[in-house]
């Protein structure tokens, strides 16, 4: 008699299928997130002929998340008051 089996690959392709489904679902409800507004779907954003580190330059610049702005996080200090509002 020959026993069934399935092979170790196929059951971590269904694993792996699984968690990514999960991850997106909870990814799609997180509509307040900030990154969400930029990068709503989990797929890879590939900026033409970018690298890492340019594509997470342009990506933080979109968010506006900079040195500039967000330096008083680095430092414990309460967030700057804009002297002109």
């Amino acid at each position: 008699m020959k026993e069934n089996f399935v092979p170790l690959v196929d059951t971590q392709r269904t694993a792996q299928d699984i968690i990514i489904g999960s991850w997106k679902d909870i990814w799609e409800q997180q509509t307040s997130n900030k990154l969400h507004e930029f990068h709503p779907c989990l797929e890879p954003l590939k900026l033409a002929g970018l690298n890492r580190r340019k594509e997470v330059v342009l990506s933080r610049l979109r968010m506006g998340h900079t040195h500039c702005t967000h330096e008083y996080l680095l430092s414990s200090e309460p967030p700057p008051v804009c002297q002109q509002c």
